[in-house]
């Protein structure tokens, strides 16, 4: 791990590094002229490579009937956007259910700044359904986050993509990297500006099979499983560059994982000031695919549900702010709406206490749990 020097100690993920080794927030990126210059080569020759190979999901693939999926865009707003049952959407899921989508702060100025989260919920099959989060980073991560959580629930209906065992471990990764895909097509088949070199996304999957959870997450949007006594009972674990053993990847591959001013550690190309990505797996960040980020997931399960268990999707708007235990304190009561907001809202007293100018998107999808 490579130290760097730098004049700004607030550093947050999914930012990219100027020449100088100066941070910005991740809704405020200035490449300067030489970083982009090379950005717009690796598109180029990306584009010149890939020509006449690469094919996205067809927008019929990305439609669903009434009631099948649920799912959230990325909008600018300063207001919580919440979903219930009660819209038609999903009535017939397991339990009772709260997604909260709440755009953040990124500091003076950037009140139009987009949120960079998104979610999904589909229905795949009688008893079975899909659960996606994603957290986009970098100056298109509301795009690339947009395009995935669709994607992502399509694919997640496929129960025998690739030939694999629904739900096994061999699955989850078709499912991901098909979701991967995808969003390389996306971005050079349409807006040629569209950014998918320092631009991705972090996520956490959830598949519930009558009482049986799977979960697969890439980079560091998180799941947790409460028993019915409220005790904590799976945390998935975030891809993270203090990980001994994902830096070893990534620096077998190519890639470079330096600590930066301020603390923070984070992956380059070799011998590059970009892209500074804050975490070991995401979804899309061509530019450092073949430098070890990958979109493989980690995957957990079957983990056995009761009546009472309680489901939390989240992105890292929650976990950067708040511990495991100070979330599952949060979701002992019996009002899933009330439990879900204060989620919200205590995440949003931790970023303001630990960045004043600076609240990063925030999303979760609780679900307690009603089956047999």
């Amino acid at each position: 791990v490579q130290r760097v020097g730098g004049k700004d100690g607030g550093v947050r993920r999914g930012m990219t590094v100027q020449l100088d080794n100066e941070f910005q927030h991740k809704d405020d990126l200035h490449l300067n002229k030489a970083a982009l210059k090379e950005l717009q080569e690796l598109n180029k020759a990306y584009k010149r490579r890939e020509f006449g190979r690469q094919h996205s999901l067809p927008d019929s693939e990305l439609t669903f009937p009434d009631g099948a999926c649920l799912w959230g865009r990325p909008v600018v707003s300063s207001s919580p956007f919440e979903l219930r049952p009660t819209d038609g959407s999903v009535a017939d899921l397991p339990g009772e259910l709260s997604v909260l989508c709440h755009a953040g702060f990124k500091g003076e100025g950037s009140l139009k700044s987009p949120n960079q989260d998104c979610f999904s919920i589909v229905r795949i099959a009688e008893g079975t359904w899909g659960f996606v989060v994603l957290d986009g980073h970098g100056i298109d991560g509301h795009h690339v986050a947009c395009r995935a959580v669709r994607a992502l629930a399509r694919l997640l209906t496929k129960q025998d993509l690739g030939g694999q065992e629904f739900c096994s471990t061999a699955w989850f990764e078709v499912v991901c990297d098909k979701a991967q895909e995808d969003l390389a097509a996306f971005a050079f088949l349409t807006d040629p500006e569209l950014n998918c070199q320092a631009s991705g996304a972090a996520g956490v999957i959830g598949v519930l099979r009558n009482s049986s959870l799977f979960v697969a997450n890439v980079g560091d949007c998180r799941a947790l499983v409460l028993h019915p006594d409220g005790s904590l009972g799976f945390s998935s674990c975030d891809h993270s560059l203090r990980d001994p053993v994902e830096v070893q990847r990534i620096e077998a591959a190519g890639g470079e994982v330096r600590e930066c001013h301020g603390g923070s550690v984070r992956v380059f190309r070799k011998g590059k000031t970009f892209p500074g990505l804050g975490m070991s797996r995401s979804f899309g960040d061509m530019s450092v695919k073949d430098c070890g980020v990958t979109a493989t997931p980690t995957v957990a399960g079957p983990i056995e549900l009761m009546s009472g268990s309680r489901l939390l999707f989240a992105s890292d708007g929650v976990f950067d702010v708040m511990s495991n235990e100070q979330t599952v304190d949060l979701l002992q009561g019996q009002d899933v709406a009330a439990m879900n907001s204060e989620v919200t809202a205590r995440s949003k007293v931790g970023w303001e206490e630990m960045e004043k100018s600076y609240c990063d998107d925030i999303t979760s999808i609780f679900l307690l749990f009603r089956g047999p």
